[in-house]
């Protein structure tokens, strides 16, 4: 069976991405996608697969987890990633024909920001990274999200299709390329643009303002202000609950995919927490 559906060039939606030719993604990636297909009923999930073919009946379980499980929500659509035609007539394209990845430092997050910036542009709609969980319905928007007080964060985008913007990053991300810089074409790449959208060098002023179009709302970490947006994001080495795994990961330390009621557990002792901030019991 080949995968049918809303497609991002038709219907803009919220991007995830597997760069690495992994078929059975941590549980991690599994809830992240799955929060915001569940909070999302009425918008298409895109999940764009390195290894995968487009043929959904290939993966089955037991060998084949993932594919089956995604593949059983109405909104989730996987999709084949292919660099070379995500890049083709794109300012990336000549970049990706040149590049060499074996004398590259950072290839697999140089090629990450490639493929989220190229995506968003393409088709427009919401970006996420894959350790970014959804706790409230997302708003569809132009927006970055701040990273800290000197960076803006590249792991949640939001543009419309073909966005002046995301432009400007992937022509600056050909013209100033050095792939030994860790965050160059990333982090550092969205905030040095964004400086020069915004005409400043204080991007601070602009924090849950907005900028020539462009929302700035401030860090979904931030424990008074990650409702801003109604995600988590939750990188492997940081703090506790919204802003670290660690419940998250001794949760799941089986090799077993929580779906379902361990989802929901999840989100209603999230959605708790989020309240009693804000003084809601």
């Amino acid at each position: 069976m080949i995968v049918k559906g809303p497609h991002p060039t038709i219907e803009p939606g919220i991007i995830f991405l597997q760069i690495s030719s992994e078929l059975n993604p941590k549980p991690l990636v599994m809830c992240s996608i799955e929060s915001a297909a569940r909070l999302n009923p009425n918008k298409p999930v895109y999940f764009f697969m390195k290894a995968f073919t487009g043929n959904v009946s290939a993966f089955r379980e037991p060998e084949y987890k993932a594919i089956p499980l995604l593949s059983s929500f109405k909104n989730v659509i996987i999709l084949p990633l292919n660099f070379k035609e995500l890049f083709n007539n794109t300012p990336l394209a000549g970049w990706y024909e040149k590049v060499d990845p074996s004398k590259e430092v950072y290839w697999i997050y140089v090629l990450s920001d490639a493929c989220r910036m190229t995506s968003l542009w393409k088709y427009g709609g919401i970006y996420l990274d894959t350790d970014v969980i959804s706790i409230k319905p997302l708003e569809f928007g132009n927006f970055i999200v701040a990273e800290s007080e000197i960076y803006s964060s590249s792991a949640v985008l939001g543009f419309n299709r073909s966005h002046p913007f995301l432009e400007n990053c992937l022509t600056d991300f050909v013209e100033k390329y050095n792939g030994a810089d860790w965050g160059q074409q990333g982090p550092k790449l969205i905030t040095r643009n964004l400086k020069k959208w915004c005409g400043t060098d204080n991007l601070n002023q602009f924090l849950n303002k907005e900028c020539k179009g462009i929302d700035l709302p401030d860090r979904p970490c931030d424990r008074e202000k990650h409702s801003l947006l109604g995600i988590a994001h939750m990188p492997p080495t940081r703090g506790m609950f919204l802003c670290g795994p660690y419940l998250f990961a001794d949760m799941m330390r089986p090799n077993g995919y929580y779906a379902g009621a361990f989802m929901m557990i999840l989100l209603t002792r999230m959605m708790h927490w989020n309240g009693s901030q804000q003084g809601i019991s």
